[in-house]
């Protein structure tokens, strides 16, 4: 009897750590490669529409990520160890970092950036980029799936 107690002290505990340390690595849980489409806006525009873009998440600790933002139309965009906190069933993103973009005359020039977002997962994610001195501030929105049938009809007119 005592050692059926033991054993199954023993198991509960084993359960518990594992369950813990599933929780206690948010990063896992963001991680991956996400496609849509951007909303741009600005001081000169609002909601500029961009199809068929990419964001990567990697992880770099338990609540660190590295996010990844290239576009053909803005740029690049590296956040480094970007924070990624649980709340209730959706994961927060928010970190600083850099984006190479072209300036007038076709240079390219690098501006802090900053980045929240709120991912429930790979197809349900909403991300901001927002760089203060680009245009009277720039904010890039992406959005994880397909963009709705408005913007592609817009896109093709």
């Amino acid at each position: 009897m005592k050692k059926t107690k033991k054993m199954m002290i023993f198991g509960t505990v084993v359960a518990l750590l594992a369950f813990f340390a599933s929780c206690s690595k948010p990063a896992e849980k963001v991680q991956g490669t996400l496609k849509g489409y951007t909303l741009t806006s600005c001081q000169f525009f609002q909601n500029m529409f961009t199809n068929n873009e990419t964001v990567e998440i990697v992880p770099t600790g338990n609540d660190l990520v590295n996010i990844k933002f290239t576009s053909e139309k803005w740029g690049a965009f590296l956040i480094k160890d970007a924070t990624v906190t649980k709340s209730g069933k959706a994961y927060n993103i928010s970190g600083k970092g850099t984006s190479q973009m072209a300036a007038m005359g076709g240079e390219t020039n690098s501006y802090d950036c900053n980045l929240n977002a709120n991912f429930v997962n790979l197809k349900n994610a909403e991300i901001t980029f927002e760089v203060p001195a680009v245009m009277g501030g720039t904010k890039i929105v992406f959005h994880a799936g397909d963009a709705p049938a408005e913007h592609l009809e817009t896109e093709q007119n």
